[in-house]
């Protein structure tokens, strides 16, 4: 059995007859830093996916031929994975030019396919923000980080609202208001949100553990 963090074999050795679930647990606490965090798991050259985890935990070692554990910065795998989802909504623009196409030429079931694809793009962005800010102890409610001059929580909430707009106006049908949201207000939104992600990006990888930060 060949077990490697980052394609680096370990300085330790584990007996065939362990479990898999414990074996990774005492190579999460005894060998990845504070500092660090998992990104992925290779089991015989395949990436281990979340069920297959809970499935595979109570395996044996000798089971397997290899074990390759990739591990990042906590503040670089945060800020890549807002950077990440704000690239994809600054190449959104498309999508959502579709949406008022199809919109204004009256093809509703088109538009509400595309206008579907579009907000799943913003429950992922939502989400990721929500997850890294979590990742790096970061209280948005509370934290005295700006943008432009405005609390960050501020500015969230605020896009938060228009998002909120946009779904009330789904709900009641209002497909020609829904355009014009579309096409004259979510281009200022997508801005704003990314803008939000890049200087959050920004602030998580100047982060010192050693000094004072400007989430503290």
């Amino acid at each position: 059995m060949k077990i490697t963090i980052n394609d680096n074999p370990i300085d330790r050795s584990f007996s065939d007859k362990m479990h898999l679930g414990d074996v990774l647990n005492i190579i999460q606490s005894d060998m990845v830093s504070s500092q660090d965090v998992i990104t992925t798991i290779h089991i015989n050259g395949q990436e281990l996916q979340a069920g297959q985890l809970t499935e595979w935990q109570d395996r044996f070692l000798c089971e397997f031929k290899s074990i390759n554990i990739e591990i990042m910065a906590k503040t670089l795998f945060a800020s890549s994975g807002l950077r990440i989802m704000a690239g994809h909504l600054e190449e959104s623009e498309a999508l959502r030019n579709q949406v008022v196409d199809a919109l204004a030429q009256g093809q509703s079931q088109k538009a509400m396919q595309l206008l579907s694809d579009y907000l799943q793009l913003w429950d992922m962005v939502q989400k990721t923000l929500i997850s890294a800010c979590h990742l790096m102890d970061v209280d948005l409610e509370n934290t005295d980080f700006e943008i432009e001059g405005i609390k960050v929580s501020e500015v969230i909430a605020r896009l938060t609202e228009q998002l909120e707009q946009i779904k009330m106006t789904l709900e009641a049908g209002d497909s020609v208001m829904l355009g014009d949201i579309m096409d004259y207000e979510f281009g200022e939104i997508c801005e704003g949100w990314c803008v939000v992600m890049h200087q959050l990006s920004d602030q998580f990888e100047q982060r010192d553990d050693s000094s004072h930060s400007d989430f503290e």
